[in-house]
């Protein structure tokens, strides 16, 4: 409860001064392009150390999983070389925070859930068949 009050708060603190903004301010402003025109690096799963909530885990579906100490400012890859990249979930165990489960394969790859169907079907249609 106290994430969602501070969250209110800082999107309270945020919009104020925006909703005294004149449309005469932003007349000099030309739109453009500020990042990647591809979007990608879907993050699946977050992980946070209970005793250290500004040290979280980040696991994204196609670039390995990321980790922050200083509560999202900087964030650095700790899987890397790893010999997958997709990852599904992530966990911390909270009795030895620096042990850190992972499982790779993303868990919404439709690819996947589709060739299980065809499997788990022709698996049924043996079976009758015999």
């Amino acid at each position: 409860m106290k994430r969602l009050n501070l969250l209110s708060l800082m999107l309270v603190l945020t919009a104020a001064p925006m909703a005294s903004a004149q449309p005469s301010e932003f007349a000099a402003l030309k739109l453009r392009t500020i990042g990647p025109a591809n979007m990608s690096g879907r993050a699946v799963d977050i992980a946070v150390v209970e005793k250290d909530p500004i040290q979280i885990y980040a696991a994204t579906a196609t670039g390995g999983v990321w980790a922050t100490r200083d509560n999202g400012i900087t964030w650095a890859p700790v899987f890397e070389n790893e010999a997958v990249h997709a990852v599904g979930t992530i966990s911390i165990f909270q009795a030895k925070p620096d042990i850190l489960w992972v499982g790779t394969g993303e868990r919404a790859n439709r690819q996947m859930q589709i060739g299980a169907l065809t499997k788990l079907v022709a698996e049924l249609a043996a079976k009758r068949n015999h």
